[in-house]
């Protein structure tokens, strides 16, 4: 369960600048040749790190015991290309229990 006073808080990510070697790595594992911009699916790369310290911070309260991920959505406003710095923002927006012995968290 997550502490009722984190539902709907916002947390601010550290700014992270994409550099061009990460995103060919990216490209090389899912075959793609084309490295001038991200593939959308970078995102989850940059938003790991944040999800991570959010979910792990004291101040959420998650029992790792009883969370299931149920969603996740990216606002992509651009194409991502190396030397972009853009930082990812989380927000925790429900906790939904799904049984008696199961919740279910949005981040």
């Amino acid at each position: 369960m997550i502490r009722p006073d984190a539902i709907g808080r916002t947390f601010k990510g550290a700014e992270v600048t994409i550099n061009q070697s990460e995103i060919d790595a990216f490209c090389a594992v899912l075959g793609e040749r084309d490295t001038t911009i991200a593939p959308p699916t970078f995102s989850i790369r940059i938003s790991l790190d944040q999800s991570q310290n959010v979910l792990t911070s004291p101040e959420v309260g998650v029992n790792w015991d009883r969370i299931v991920h149920g969603d996740q959505k990216f606002e992509i406003h651009q194409p991502l290309k190396a030397g972009d710095v853009v930082r990812c923002d989380s927000t925790l927006r429900s906790e939904e229990h799904t049984s008696e012995l199961q919740s279910q968290s949005t981040i």
